[in-house]
């Protein structure tokens, strides 16, 4: 058990990844708030949407930096706690009897979480632990970028914790970051509005959301009407 589960939220488990693909497209989760807000690098409000209406079966291989993005992940970790020695690392699930978790909001079940990690600080605090590779540390000059704060700001929504770490690897210098997020509620409540009004409007209403020009719509597009 990891605090709020029960009371905040339902943690599923899954023991393979197919079960966990399909039920991500039953709800919207952090990776999804940046697409349906016109910011995300890799998907559109249009794509977001075709997830969840029309999910694809296909377990598609993952790309090369994906790759490397789950190889890192551990290792990211490990130095993560090492640096952080009077913190709990705390993984959400049993990794030897499942490949991955999803945490449902109990009062809002349309809103997931599928996190890396949950930490408790020194003082007590809960939060939760993003993990990160990034091409170039350029691109965090300012901090985390938003379509990643975007989705800690759900995961904080989803469990109710004070805060959220995103901890970077850069591929361009082999370096590690660490970003603290301090729980907003201005920020949540527009998240959680944003994301209501998604699932209610376009997934539940059936209105497909508008085209955007973003790589990858045409596909979508084709897909639905050809």
């Amino acid at each position: 058990m990891i605090k709020g589960q029960g009371s905040k939220f339902d943690l599923v488990t899954f023991k393979h990844r197919s079960d966990w693909l399909r039920a991500r497209s039953q709800g919207i989760g952090g990776s999804d708030v940046a697409g349906i807000m016109g910011i995300s690098p890799w998907t559109s409000p249009l794509q977001v949407w075709m997830s969840k209406t029309e999910p694809s079966d296909e377990d598609k291989e993952p790309s090369a930096i994906m790759q490397f993005g789950n190889i890192m992940e551990p290792n990211i970790k490990r130095i993560f706690a090492d640096r952080h020695n009077t913190w709990l690392v705390r993984d959400i699930y049993n990794r030897h009897t499942a490949v991955n978790g999803i945490l449902i909001d109990l009062k809002r079940p349309w809103a997931q979480a599928s996190l890396d990690s949950v930490v408790r600080d020194e003082d007590g605090n809960w939060g939760v632990l993003e993990i990160k590779t990034a091409s170039s540390s350029k691109d965090w000059a300012n901090g985390v970028p938003n379509y990643y704060r975007t989705q800690v700001t759900q995961y904080m929504s989803v469990t109710g914790y004070g805060f959220a770490v995103v901890a970077v690897f850069f591929r361009d210098t082999c370096e590690f970051a660490s970003y603290r997020i301090d729980r907003d509620e201005d920020d949540i409540k527009a998240v959680e509005q944003l994301v209501d009004d998604f699932w209610h409007l376009y997934v539940e209403g059936g209105f497909m959301p508008e085209v955007i020009g973003a790589d990858g719509e045409a596909k979508v597009l084709v897909s639905r009407f050809a």
